[in-house]
């Protein structure tokens, strides 16, 4: 015995497909994804984890909501710095200085204190991926130094509506 599906249920289905395949509800927009990271700094070293896990370089997704947690467990403050932080618009919380450069911002965090900052990686309109680094202003500039890192901006091709 064949059932009909009532022509409101279809089309509400139907809207709800056309939304999810065009890409103006993702999960980023709606507030479901989030990528995470801790940074602690501790040995005059980054310590860098991503859902817990030890990574070695910090990748986001362009457009994608950012979170990165700083912490500082050495006894001395370190800086948190690079060129992309002064491309986007970063939500600061926590106790921590905002310093600037000529080509890049970041923030100085004292021992023992952290900071959470909350951004959204920019979207290259090429779609290429983009290069980024950072280091720490303070200890992390001479040859040899452990305090700096990269960070990749992966972009994206989903949310075109094509199949």
């Amino acid at each position: 015995m064949r059932t009909k599906m009532p022509f409101s249920l279809m089309v509400i289905s139907l809207v709800c497909m056309a939304f999810l395949a065009s890409g103006l509800v993702s999960n980023a927009s709606a507030g479901l994804l989030t990528e995470q990271y801790e940074v602690v700094m501790k040995d005059y070293k980054f310590h860098i984890t991503k859902e817990g896990n030890p990574v070695n370089g910090i990748e986001l997704t362009g457009g994608v909501p950012t979170v990165i947690v700083l912490r500082n467990e050495d006894p001395v403050a370190h800086e948190f710095v690079s060129s992309l932080f002064a491309r986007v618009p970063v939500a600061m919380s926590g106790d921590a200085t905002l310093v600037s450069t000529k080509r890049a911002r970041g923030f100085r965090i004292n021992p023992g204190q952290s900071v959470r900052l909350e951004f959204v990686p920019p979207i290259n309109e090429e779609g290429d991926t983009e290069y980024d680094v950072f280091w720490c202003n303070i200890h992390g500039k001479h040859p040899g130094a452990e305090m700096k890192g990269e960070i990749f901006v992966v972009q994206t091709t989903t949310g075109t509506g094509a199949f």
